[in-house]
């Protein structure tokens, strides 16, 4: 099968990496929102979220058994040692998802694969890029 790249697309939040996703799917490109990919390796029954209970407590699962953001991101962001727990567990399982994903879009034949990823160095996942585009705009933009 031909080769493929992986781009990664960073920035801080407000700087158009949303923006830029969006127009790089309108043209047909694999975009990868790592933020949903987060967001779905924690997502009710799921072997992240079990750990993460086991971790925290199961004062972090809503009654209906899904994640308690607010609940888990009030133990974790003041306290540098929890927040590290935290990365630990959900780093690996996000990593994971997102290279299962690559996978299967470059089985689709897709010859270029962006990563829109707001923490892709503090994840580790610049390391699945071949290249990298920090996308820069004003916030008036």
């Amino acid at each position: 099968m031909d080769s493929y790249k992986v781009v990664g697309l960073t920035g801080q939040t407000g700087a158009g990496k949303s923006v830029v996703s969006h127009m790089l799917a309108q043209r047909g490109y694999a975009v990868i929102d790592c933020d949903r990919v987060s967001r779905q390796v924690v997502s009710a029954g799921t072997a992240c979220l079990m750990e993460l209970t086991l971790e925290f407590g199961v004062e972090i699962l809503m009654a209906n058994g899904t994640l308690n953001r607010r609940r888990l991101g009030e133990m974790v962001f003041s306290d540098k040692e929890k927040r590290s727990r935290l990365n630990a567990i959900i780093f690996p399982h996000i990593h994971r998802a997102i290279d299962l994903e690559i996978e299967q879009l470059h089985k689709d034949g897709n010859r270029v694969i962006f990563l829109d990823a707001p923490t892709l160095f503090e994840s580790g996942a610049d390391k699945r890029c071949d290249q990298i585009v920090s996308v820069i705009a004003p916030l008036s933009i």
